[in-house]
């Protein structure tokens, strides 16, 4: 190293001179710093850089992804819920024909009048809960004690009508899903159906059948009296839904 006052070289490392005793400690140290040429801070700030894109580009992918998913599986859901409601109103059907037969063993073998029919059943059901259908969500369940409110409908050709008058127990029907009175016949029958375009009905012989919106007039006995056509669709005794159906 050479000194700057007499020129004499000194070693690498030499902290005075030789010859004169200048100071070369801050020469040192002047010499020994590494150029700043700015290159690393800008190469660490590019890498910066591509790691917020490649993470911003993956969250847009998963993103994109689980909205793509939402829109596959939503219907699936929706679908599976209102089969879980179709299956409970089904239930409340099968009670509601239970409580009938019960109530016409104890009243000389004959139907409920249909101006109280619901509230002639429920020393039957002691629930007030099973004349409510599950998919009709703004209905609020009544204060106890007072009259019994139903989205079903009773068939009031059975108004009071004996057992032995029916003539097709099996394609009669009793119990249906109401759009308004909760008794008349066919013109009540909610349309389109609750359940996946279609409605649930409770017949004469007990057992309860999901009939689609264009099936069911072709299907049903609304009169005690009445026989099935020849040309009619026979009614088998076991409650049915589609495997899928389109929703509402």
């Amino acid at each position: 190293m050479q000194c700057p006052t007499c020129g004499r070289e000194n070693m690498e490392r030499a902290l005075f001179c030789d010859n004169c005793g200048t100071a070369l400690s801050a020469q040192t140290a002047a010499t020994s710093k590494p150029p700043a040429t700015g290159a690393e801070p800008q190469k660490q700030s590019n890498t910066g850089v591509i790691i917020a894109v490649v993470v911003g580009s993956v969250l847009l992918l998963g993103l994109v992804m689980l909205a793509i998913l939402g829109a596959i599986l939503m219907p699936v859901f929706t679908q599976a819920r209102e089969k879980a409601r179709a299956a409970s109103c089904q239930s409340n059907l099968k009670q509601i024909a239970l409580a009938v037969m019960m109530y016409a063993q104890d009243y000389d073998d004959r139907y409920p009048l249909a101006d109280k029919w619901a509230g002639e059943l429920f020393p039957y059901t002691k629930n007030n809960s099973i004349f409510l259908c599950p998919s009709v969500r703004t209905r609020q369940m009544p204060p106890s004690g007072t009259p019994i409110v139903t989205d079903y409908g009773y068939n009031t050709a059975l108004s009071g009508v004996a057992l032995e008058k029916v003539k097709s127990p099996n394609s009669t029907v009793l119990i249906f899903e109401s759009n308004g009175p909760s008794a008349g016949g066919a013109e009540n029958v909610i349309q389109p159906g609750r359940h996946q375009r279609g409605n649930n009905f409770a017949f004469v012989d007990g057992h309860v059948k999901w009939l689609s919106d264009t099936s069911a007039p072709s299907n049903l006995i609304w009169s005690p009296t009445q026989m099935p056509q020849p040309g009619d669709s026979p009614m088998p005794p076991q409650p049915t839904m589609p495997p899928s159906s389109p929703l509402r």
